[in-house]
């Protein structure tokens, strides 16, 4: 696994795991470009590497988180070339997106709880894009504009929203949050797609609290199939939530 545009870099011979990935922030409204948007201990590699890691266990928190810049953000993925130096490219036909803070002792005290919705910032609205299209931009070549993309699935505020159990507030800079947003859960979606890609890239366009200008993602599953994916969750204590759109 190659991470491509942010200072922390993970490499790890795991042939389940290809390509390179970034997170990198809008130029407008409808064009990217090659500036990192993620917290340097949360770069875009965490989205990727196949695990969410509970914290309980004595290891970091395991998402990328983006801050810099505003929405839109872009998580970015390249399959990358083979050794003939020719494209990889993987028909996609579904794809997942698991939110941050999947431990359970999150629900042990009302503080920790408060302090855990208050911050899980899940995705509610974007784009799947994808695009042969290559002309130099980036570290893998991938284009920046939009319109060089082909919008694989749209989705509009979809909050992964649960009523709270007990009284519980969550506030942010100008807004409050009266739901429990579930910490871990894994959205899944399948698209039409029979197109085989090298660049696919996810267009953040809102997240939870988007005030703060925030958004965490502890992993994003490509999958064509049950042979080739980018992205595959080892956890311990995990929600699942299917969905079609």
């Amino acid at each position: 696994m190659q991470n491509s545009g942010a200072a922390n870099v993970k490499e790890l011979n795991d042939n389940n795991t290809l390509g390179y990935m970034s997170g990198i922030r809008n130029n407008g409204p409808d064009k990217s470009e090659y500036t990192i948007a993620t917290h340097g201990s949360y770069p875009a590699w965490k989205a990727f590497n196949q695990e969410i890691h509970p914290s309980s266990v004595g290891n970091a928190a395991d998402y990328v988180q983006f801050q810099a810049g505003g929405f839109p953000y872009y998580l970015v993925y390249d399959f990358g070339i083979d050794g003939s130096d020719e494209d990889i490219k993987k028909i996609v036909s579904s794809y997942t997106i698991t939110s941050a803070g999947a431990d359970m002792k999150h629900y042990q005290t009302n503080s920790n709880a408060s302090t855990l919705f208050g911050s899980v910032y899940a995705p509610t609205s974007w784009e799947l894009q994808a695009t042969n299209a290559g002309n130099g931009h980036g570290v893998g070549g991938e284009p920046f504009e939009d319109s060089k993309y082909t919008v694989l699935h749209r989705v509009e505020n979809d909050v992964p929203r649960q009523q709270n159990p007990v009284p519980l507030q969550v506030s942010s800079a100008i807004d409050t949050q009266d739901y429990v947003s579930i910490p871990g859960l894994i959205r899944s979606y399948q698209i039409d797609n029979t197109t085989a890609y090298r660049y696919y890239r996810l267009k953040i366009l809102s997240a939870e609290k988007s005030a703060d200008k925030k958004c965490k993602i502890a992993d994003f599953g490509l999958r064509a199939g049950n042979a080739s994916y980018a992205g595959f969750i080892t956890i311990r204590n995990k929600f699942t939530s299917d969905s079609t759109g």
